[in-house]
């Protein structure tokens, strides 16, 4: 993980935003604006994060949430689609209308 490369302070909605993306670049699929980062786990069961920068992470998550409110879910989105689009492409498909 790229520790150093986590957008601090968080003052603007697109402080925000980037702290969103760099939680979808570094976390993954597994991202969810409500999990608190100590929950966090790598693929070898330990804690993705240290208490220490959990903890960091949560403050600024929180100044996230104040900034984006509940449209953080959706930029969270927008942002999976943008970083996963193999993931969406067959739903793409299947909801378009037959010719």
């Amino acid at each position: 993980m790229e520790i150093e490369k986590i957008p601090d302070p968080i003052i603007t909605v697109e402080d925000a935003q980037q702290l969103v993306r760099w939680c979808v670049e570094n976390i993954g699929l597994g991202y969810h604006p409500d999990t608190p980062f100590e929950e966090y786990i790598n693929r070898e069961r330990m804690a993705s994060f240290d208490p220490k920068v959990a903890e960091r992470l949560n403050g600024l998550h929180d100044r996230a949430f104040e900034l984006l409110g509940d449209s953080i879910y959706e930029t969270g989105m927008e942002i999976l689609r943008a970083t996963y689009p193999e993931l969406w492409e067959e739903d793409e498909r299947e909801n378009q209308p037959e010719s």
